[in-house]
């Protein structure tokens, strides 16, 4: 598998169901998929949780809420796919997600990452996928895939926000 995904989750059960059940319909290669529950009290949670962990994703239910930046290290750490995908929970992906992702990455070795225009729950659901390839214009962004090799770990130092901003001057710096 050459894509790995991330999704952090808390209190928006609806918002998580919605995206994995995307992500269930997509087609193209497969994928590994990872939710990080941040310690939800939204009733029916742990139903889900359990259902969902059936279906070859991996949960991980924290018992507080850990720093974003924590937490993408740690998927880094244990994730050994070349591509390492963040998405909010909040979003809607279309069917085409993960085969374009992982093409437009195979077509252009020289993009350490692409932002995802993904769309936000509340909104129509996007049928057409298309990119931001990092560039000086672009200075965040939470829907994003970067290369393994490009990714280095965040401080704990930038404690809960600034790890996209990080990373992408990382990038910079290593002429990707």
């Amino acid at each position: 598998m050459k894509l790995s995904i991330l999704i952090v989750n808390i209190n928006n059960l609806n918002y998580t169901r919605d995206l994995i059940n995307d992500l269930f319909q997509q087609k193209g290669p497969s994928f590994y998929l990872t939710l990080v529950d941040q310690n939800s009290t939204e009733e029916g949670t742990t139903e889900f949780l359990n259902e969902v962990a059936k279906e070859e994703i991996n949960v991980v239910r924290n018992c507080r809420n850990e720093p974003l930046n924590y937490l993408w290290n740690k998927f880094y750490e244990h994730c050994k796919a070349p591509y390492l995908c963040f998405l909010n929970n909040d979003i809607r992906v279309p069917r085409n997600f993960v085969i374009d992702t992982v093409n437009v990455l195979d077509q252009e070795p020289t993009v350490g990452a692409v932002i995802h225009a993904t769309n936000h729950s509340c909104y129509d659901k996007i049928t057409d996928l298309h990119y931001e390839i990092l560039s000086n214009r672009y200075v965040q962004g939470w829907d994003f895939t970067i290369r393994r090799e490009a990714y280095t770990p965040i401080p704990d130092s930038l404690k809960f926000f600034g790890g996209d901003d990080w990373l992408f001057s990382k990038l910079y710096s290593k002429n990707w």
